[in-house]
């Protein structure tokens, strides 16, 4: 699996996580209002409404996404 543009692994993928989740103090994600298309037995196309918010204590200040 790539992570970002020079990175592969299991590894790679733990590093960013672990940076990615020191950035934010807290974070509130809403995920809403699902529709969901069955194009067969096997396969289904899906959109959803996302709206994160998060507090990053480096800044002191909120930001919405």
């Amino acid at each position: 699996m790539r992570v970002g543009r020079d990175e592969f692994g299991r590894a790679a993928l733990h590093r960013w996580y672990i940076e990615a989740m020191r950035a934010s103090r807290t974070t509130i994600h809403q995920v809403t209002n699902h529709i969901v298309d069955f194009d067969d037995a096997d396969r289904a196309r899906v959109v959803v409404y996302c709206r994160d918010q998060l507090e990053r204590p480096s800044t002191g200040h909120g930001e919405a996404g």
